[in-house]
């Protein structure tokens, strides 16, 4: 099994920097999903359609995200088994 250490540790620095900021952007994405449900565990409120229209930024943010860390990592992964054959 590949580590992501081992992945994030092979190759230029830029592609670990890159993949660390966003992490970082996804990671504060799902902080603004967090914050919004802690302001609905009120006993008074609901989420209603305002919540889903405020996080469309948050939501269209983590999916791009998460996809370029899906092209990032999985770039690294092939360049490391490319160099590490078993």
């Amino acid at each position: 099994m590949i580590k992501l250490k081992d992945v994030l540790s092979e190759g230029p620095e830029a592609d670990t920097k890159e993949f660390i900021k966003v992490l970082n952007r996804v990671k504060s994405s799902l902080g603004v999903f967090e914050r919004g449900l802690d302001l609905y565990r009120e006993p008074n409120r609901s989420i209603t359609d305002d919540y889903w229209w405020v996080h469309k930024v948050a939501m269209n943010s983590l999916e791009a995200g998460v996809k370029k860390l899906q092209k990032i990592y999985w770039k690294k992964s092939k360049d490391y088994q490319k160099k590490h054959k078993r």
